[in-house]
């Protein structure tokens, strides 16, 4: 998408902030914004080629393989820093919903679970 978006800035969620990993007797306190980590670049997730586990994945193949639109996850924020986000959650474990695109452009709340069962029932009939 990057192709069709003029403004880097639409890549950038205000509340992107980084995380900290409490869990994880490795972390040194807050990590830098998603956005401005230099292989990321984005606040934002899509199911691309490489996405753990391929569950949904839609990144490129035609817009076709996508059955039901309204459940076909087209991007997501990486991690839940919207809503009841606890330090030491991260976005694979966090109860915490996060905000979703759909392929038919609406927006939802979700939680990790929640989208990536949409993300799967997508691609069936």
């Amino acid at each position: 998408m990057a192709s069709y978006v003029r403004a880097p800035e639409v890549w950038r969620c205000p509340s992107d902030t980084g995380e900290i990993f409490l869990n994880d007797p490795m972390a040194l306190g807050r990590t830098p914004p998603f956005w401005s980590d230099k292989m990321t670049l984005t606040s934002y997730g899509y199911l691309g080629d490489g996405w753990p586990d391929d569950y949904g994945r839609i990144g490129g193949y035609r817009a076709s393989i996508t059955k039901r639109p309204s459940i076909g996850v087209l991007a997501f924020d990486i991690r839940p820093w919207h809503d009841r986000d606890r330090a030491g959650d991260d976005g694979y474990n966090s109860l915490a919903p996060v905000n979703v695109l759909y392929c038919d452009w609406h927006v939802g709340r979700r939680t990790r679970n929640e989208w990536g069962y949409d993300a799967i029932m997508a691609l069936r009939k």
